[in-house]
């Protein structure tokens, strides 16, 4: 590979790049690559904000990946938190 890796955004641009085909994420049956665009296709940009409230799941690799590539924030909400708590996460 000639292309210099310098973040996770880089390996996942540049793996996305020289090997679509290749799958990055494998749980529960599905199968996700670096190649996917779906937080960009959704116009999730540079600096946009995106949270994710979740148990344990391979979705939370995925948005990682995928907000690393469109050079967005991720903000990793706990389930565990109560409504109100939730509320507060910014």
């Amino acid at each position: 590979m000639a292309s210099e890796i310098a973040g996770l955004a880089d390996i996942v641009r540049i793996h996305g790049r020289e090997q679509p085909e290749v799958a990055t994420i494998v749980y529960g049956g599905r199968s996700t690559s670096l190649a996917a665009n779906a937080l960009i296709a959704q116009g999730i940009g540079p600096q946009a904000h995106v949270a994710h409230l979740d148990e344990s799941s391979d979705v939370f690799f995925e948005l990682m990946f995928g907000e690393a590539k469109a050079n967005a924030a991720m903000i990793p909400v706990s389930w565990l938190l109560a409504p109100p708590e939730v509320r507060q996460v910014n």
